[in-house]
């Protein structure tokens, strides 16, 4: 699994990165998406999966995934799928809310693994000395 979540992670990254140019507002994005990146795996230490996502989803204008917030609440969401056998809801906030239990915490460990490799990629990426933290 870890495997495939670094490859997901890296993806998402990448097309993060490819998406935005060196303008000032630009360089501003990618500083709130290490940022964000750096501090994943805390959030999700101390507030858990649904408090980690709803701060996302709210930041991220829902399901439009706008931001520095939507974008990795899309990576994250797409990252808890993965091998899941019943897709669910799009919405990844009433996703989380309708899931049984063992399935909340599969998706608790399936988003450590991948906001690790986040954290990982987006420091590799994104250029530091290049953008306002």
């Amino acid at each position: 699994m870890s495997e495939r979540v670094a490859k997901t992670a890296f993806a998402g990254v990448q097309s993060f990165t490819k998406d935005f140019g060196l303008t000032d507002a630009d360089k501003k994005l990618q500083g709130r998406y290490l940022t964000l990146a750096r501090k994943l795996p805390a959030m999700l230490q101390v507030n858990g999966l649904g408090q980690t996502v709803a701060f996302l989803y709210s930041k991220g204008s829902g399901t439009q995934y706008v931001g520095a917030e939507g974008r990795i609440l899309r990576l994250l969401d797409e990252l808890t799928r993965l091998d899941d056998r019943t897709p669910g809801p799009a919405d990844p906030l009433q996703r989380i809310v309708n899931m049984t239990p063992t399935a909340y915490r599969v998706a608790t460990q399936k988003a450590m693994v991948g906001a690790l490799w986040i954290k990982r990629v987006a420091e590799g990426m994104i250029d530091v000395d290049g953008v306002d933290e």
